[in-house]
């Protein structure tokens, strides 16, 4: 804002005019960028998992993850990630948590052991009672947090730029009294 109202006081509209425009295309490229990084950590954090297999009546039936209700019972395999939170009923497998906990090693899940959305079976197969659905998982709630704590830099980052321009006119009064 000083140097266009610098400029402006020079009659040097041309500089004027240059100074908007790459402080607009700099508000542009953050606001870009931005947008950019918040979709490419969801897509980078996305499950991929379209369908699971319910177990009905004792018969494994597959059905879109966002039509798995709290209570269900699906079947997670070897290999597979596991899509919802849930809890173990009844089998056993190794789990690799690294995406939750950083933990290297996989984790021996049985009857009664919460799994959680996000990690993957290493080993085995288990019946896992759904506790929790796509959109309220441990894993869906570390994503809403990322891109909350992003919303919440760029709050700073704007109350940084604030308070520069506040400083900027106490700048040039302490150079011209110099």
């Amino acid at each position: 804002g000083v140097a266009i109202g610098a400029a402006l006081l020079q009659k040097d509209y041309p500089t004027a005019g240059a100074v908007m425009y790459l402080l607009g295309i700099g508000d542009i490229l953050e606001e870009w960028t931005h947008r950019k990084s918040v979709l490419n950590l969801a897509q980078s954090m996305s499950l991929n998992v379209d369908k699971v297999w319910v177990l009905v009546d004792d018969i494994e039936v597959s059905k879109p993850v966002n039509e798995v209700v709290a209570g269900d019972q699906i079947i997670i395999r070897q290999g597979e990630v596991i899509p919802l939170d849930g809890v173990v009923i009844d089998g056993v497998v190794l789990v690799n948590e690294s995406s939750m906990t950083g933990e290297p090693e996989a984790v021996r899940r049985d009857q009664d052991s919460s799994v959680y959305a996000g990690t993957v079976v290493e080993d085995g197969k288990a019946i896992v009672e759904v506790r929790s659905t796509s959109k309220t998982s441990r894993y869906e709630k570390i994503v809403n947090l990322i891109e909350e704590s992003e919303q919440m830099k760029s709050g700073m980052e704007q109350q940084a730029y604030r308070m520069a321009d506040k400083l900027v006119p106490i700048s040039f009064i302490g150079a011209g009294l110099t």
